[in-house]
C-alpha cells in the first residue's frame, strides 16, 4: 500500500513537471515568433525607405535620377528600351501612313476614272444630306459640334463639323509638304515631325533628323542672321556656319569676297540708330511693323493698312509641278492668268545651270524657291507667260516684297525699295510654304 502511494505521488509530480516543460516551450516558441515578426517589418520599413514609400519628394528625387541615367548611361536598359521600342513604333506609324494615303490616293484616281466612263443620266440627281443644324452652326472660331475627339473627329483639331485640316472650318493650318506626299496633317504635328526627322527630311532644308520648327534649322538662316550655329572648322571656310560650304553661297557674309573686305560706306540715314542717346531704337529703313488680328491667322494689319490671308497653290504631283506656292502668290497680286510651270522653267534655265545643287538659289523640277533670290525672276516671267500678255512692260522698281514669317513676328525681309509703288505681302510658314496677303 506505502509503495502504491509512492507511485502515485510520484505520477502526480512527473506529470506536473511534464505540464510546466510543455508550456515553457510554447512561451518560448512565440517569443521567438514576434522576434521575427518584428525583424520581417524592420526590414519591410528599410526597403520601402529605400524606394521613396511615404516620402513623395524622395520618390521624385529618385525619379529623376533615374531618367537622367537613362539618359546619359546603360544603367536603366529597360527605360531606353521602352524608348527605343516607342521611337520605331513612331516611325512604323509614320511610313504605314505614307503607304496607306498614297494607296488611297490611286483607289480615288482608278474610282474617278471608272464612274466617269460610266457616267448616265442619274448622275444628275442630287442627293441632299441630312442637315444637322449644330454642326451648320460652325465657324473656324466658334464650334458647337461638340467636345473635340481626335479619335472620332477631324484628326487635328477633333471637331466633328469636317473631316481634317483642309477644311475651312479647321483652326489648324494644314502641311502643304506633307499634302504633296499625300498626307493629310496639320503643321509640325506629331505625325508632320516625324515625317520629317525620319522618312522624307525636313520640309525647309531637307535633312534627316531636323524639322522646320527646330531652333536650329538651317532654312531659317539669312544671310546676317544664322542660327545653325558655328562649325569649329567643319563649316563654311569664310565664316565657319553649318549651314553653306564657302563664300560662293549666297548665304555667307562674305559673298563672293574676302573676309573684312568692306566694299561700301555707310550713309547719314543707315547711322542714324548708332548716334548717342538713340539705344538703337531708330527704325531701319526696312522695318516693317505687323500682327494678326484673328486666332485663326487669317487678318493682319501691316503697318496700319489690314490685308486677309489667301492661300499660295503649291500644285499637285499629279499635275507635274511642286513647292510652286511662291509663284502663286506673286500671280494672284498681279492678277494674272499664268501656268505656274513655265514659269518654273524659266526659274531652272535661270538657275538650275549657273548653281550647284547645295545653294539656295537653285532651282530644279521640285527644289523650294527663295524668296530672296527668285521674286524679280517670277514677276518677270509671270508677266511674260500671261495669257493674254499684258500691254505695258513690268519695271521691277515698282514692286517691293515683304515676306513675313507667320510662326515668328521678330523674323522676315523687305526686298526691293519700301517706297515703291506696290507692296507685295507674303506670309512664310515653316520656311517652305508661302501664303498671299491681300488687301482687305
Amino acid at each position: 500500500m506505502f509503495a502504491g502511494l509512492v507511485a502515485g505521488v510520484a505520477g502526480v509530480v512527473g506529470a506536473t513537471i511534464v505540464g510546466d516543460s510543455t508550456s515553457d516551450t510554447k512561451r518560448t516558441g512565440n517569443e521567438d515568433v514576434a522576434h521575427l515578426a518584428a525583424t520581417a517589418a524592420e526590414k519591410r520599413r528599410l526597403a520601402s525607405e529605400s524606394r521613396g514609400v511615404g516620402d513623395v519628394a524622395k520618390a521624385r528625387r529618385m525619379t529623376d535620377a533615374a531618367r537622367r541615367a537613362a539618359k546619359s548611361s546603360d544603367e536603366c536598359f529597360g527605360w531606353q528600351r521602352q524608348h527605343e521600342l516607342r521611337k520605331a513604333l513612331d516611325l512604323s506609324r509614320a511610313q504605314a501612313s505614307l503607304s496607306a494615303n498614297a494607296a488611297r490616293t490611286r483607289a480615288s484616281s482608278a474610282a474617278s476614272a471608272s464612274s466617269s466612263s460610266a457616267k448616265t443620266a442619274s448622275d444628275d440627281v442630287v442627293v441632299k444630306q441630312p442637315h444637322h443644324p449644330s454642326r451648320s452652326a460652325c465657324t473656324i472660331e466658334a464650334h458647337s459640334c461638340g467636345t473635340p475627339d481626335i479619335e472620332s473627329g477631324c484628326s487635328s483639331c477633333g471637331y466633328f463639323c469636317h473631316e481634317n485640316c483642309r477644311s475651312e472650318l479647321c483652326p489648324m493650318t494644314p502641311c502643304h509638304m506633307c499634302l504633296s506626299f499625300d498626307v493629310e496633317t496639320h503643321v509640325e504635328s506629331r505625325l508632320c515631325v516625324m515625317i520629317q526627322t525620319q522618312c522624307q527630311g525636313c520640309h525647309g532644308c531637307g535633312r534627316i533628323g531636323c524639322w522646320t520648327g527646330a531652333p536650329s534649322c538651317h532654312a531659317k538662316c539669312t544671310r546676317h542672321a544664322h542660327v545653325c550655329g558655328e562649325g569649329k572648322g567643319r563649316g563654311c571656310e569664310s565664316c565657319d556656319h553649318l549651314c553653306h560650304a564657302s563664300n560662293s553661297d549666297r548665304m555667307c557674309p562674305y559673298f563672293e569676297r574676302a573676309r573684312g573686305d568692306l566694299p561700301w560706306t555707310a550713309n547719314s540715314q543707315q547711322l542714324l540708330d548708332t548716334q548717342s542717346g538713340t539705344e538703337g531704337s531708330v527704325p531701319h529703313m526696312t522695318q516693317v511693323s505687323w500682327n494678326f488680328t484673328n486666332t485663326a491667322r487669317t487678318e493682319l494689319i501691316v503697318d496700319g493698312i489690314r490685308y486677309r490671308k489667301g492661300i499660295g497653290n503649291p500644285g499637285s504631283i499629279a499635275n507635274g509641278e511642286r513647292n510652286n506656292c511662291l509663284i502663286d502668290s506673286l500671280r494672284q497680286f498681279l492678277g494674272l492668268v499664268c501656268d505656274r510651270r513655265k514659269v518654273r522653267e524659266d526659274l531652272q534655265r535661270e538657275f538650275g545651270q549657273h548653281y550647284s545643287a547645295d545653294d539656295r538659289a537653285f532651282v530644279s523640277h521640285s527644289s523650294y524657291l527663295d524668296v530672296d533670290s527668285h521674286w524679280q525672276a517670277i514677276l518677270l516671267s509671270l508677266w511674260r507667260h500671261s495669257d493674254p500678255r499684258p500691254s505695258s512692260s513690268l519695271n521691277l522698281a515698282d514692286y517691293c516684297v515683304v515676306a513675313l514669317n507667320g510662326n515668328s513676328r521678330s523674323h522676315g525681309v523687305v526686298l526691293g525699295d519700301p517706297h515703291a509703288r506696290e507692296r507685295l505681302v507674303i506670309v512664310n510658314w515653316g520656311d517652305v510654304h508661302f501664303d498671299p496677303c491681300l488687301l482687305a
